[in-house]
């Protein structure tokens, strides 16, 4: 997708993205981007676009206002056409024209860890790649407990903080440790900081190679990133909690409710939509559904072997 207004310089993009065999849309043209979809954009027709995230920036002349204008979306990264046409068709060639989706889920009050393994499970039956969950939320998350997926000698966020580079894209994805088709990006540390543009650059990556990538958003709520769905847990908050029960089909969960010695009813209860309406007035029950713990089932043992009987009937 380009967005520009400069005739000259679109001119120049096309025709550099079609002796690659790549076509460019542009904007004006099909105004409705697609999450999936880069965004390439001259830093000058964005000034009346603020909400746009761009993956790369274009321009045919740099002067100093365009690059302290250009440096508010980092980290997508700026180049002068036609002088770096060789780099830009690099990266046309280098991307993948679809990416894969995005999903993210944060919770203000409790890990969201349930949640966003709900939603990979939902999802994997009808897969043919890896799932990559990623954990942003070190003091908080059950992503490990909730997949028992080890992070012994694989790649971690710490490792990746200190390597002097972030690795290919291909060399993190095979790092990362494993389990069926479901691979984790956690933490060694509770008490890891990281910074918004790294995690930005790691997730692009894994985009690259996952056909699906879900993160527990964990306190993080100013990332330049375009999620293909985007879920806020907390109580009371029923546009969150529909938008995880579209999401997230019900059978699978009862399927495996006796498997697990969880109760079909409450297992139907933990997506269940009219349910949840009524859960408004408990406190309780609202940090349950926060934390993706099936409602009055607090116990995370409980809520482990619930976990672990669904990954065993979907077989991943």
């Amino acid at each position: 997708m380009l967005l520009s207004r400069d005739a000259d310089l679109i001119s120049i993009a096309l025709q550099a993205a079609a002796a690659v065999n790549i076509e460019l849309r542009l904007l004006d043209e099909y105004p409705v981007i697609n999450a999936a979809e880069y965004l390439i954009a001259d830093p000058r027709a964005l000034i009346d676009q603020p909400g746009l995230k761009p993956d790369l920036l274009i321009s045919s002349g740099l002067t100093d206002s365009i690059w302290r204008f250009a440096a508010t979306y980092a980290p997508a990264q700026l180049i002068e056409l036609p002088q770096a046409i060789s780099w830009f068709q690099n990266w046309l060639t280098n991307q993948h024209l679809v990416r894969s989706p995005l999903i993210g889920v944060r919770s203000v009050v409790a890990g969201a860890g349930a949640s966003v393994l709900t939603t990979a499970i939902s999802f994997t039956a009808a897969l043919s790649q890896d799932v990559a969950l990623v954990d942003l939320d070190p003091t908080r998350s059950v992503l490990k407990l909730l997949t028992t997926i080890e992070s012994n000698d694989s790649v971690d966020w710490e490792q990746l903080i200190s390597l002097a580079g972030l690795p290919a894209a291909s060399a993190l994805f095979a790092g990362l440790p494993k389990l069926g088709k479901l691979r984790l990006l956690s933490f060694a540390k509770r008490s890891t900081a990281l910074t918004g543009s790294f995690i930005e650059s790691v997730i692009s990556l894994l985009r690259e190679q996952a056909q699906l990538v879900i993160v527990d958003l964990g306190n993080q709520s100013k990332l330049n990133l375009k999620f293909s769905h985007e879920i806020d847990l907390a109580p009371c908050n029923l546009l969150g909690l529909a938008k995880l029960k579209q999401l997230n089909a019900i059978n699978p969960v009862i399927r495996v409710a006796e498997k697990s010695g969880v109760s079909k009813s409450d297992a139907a209860d933990y997506l269940k939509l009219p349910r949840l309406l009524s859960y408004k007035s408990d406190p309780k029950l609202q940090l349950d559904i926060a934390d993706g713990v099936i409602p009055g089932e607090r116990n995370r043992s409980e809520l482990r072997k619930f976990a672990t009987a669904w990954l065993e009937q979907v077989n991943v």
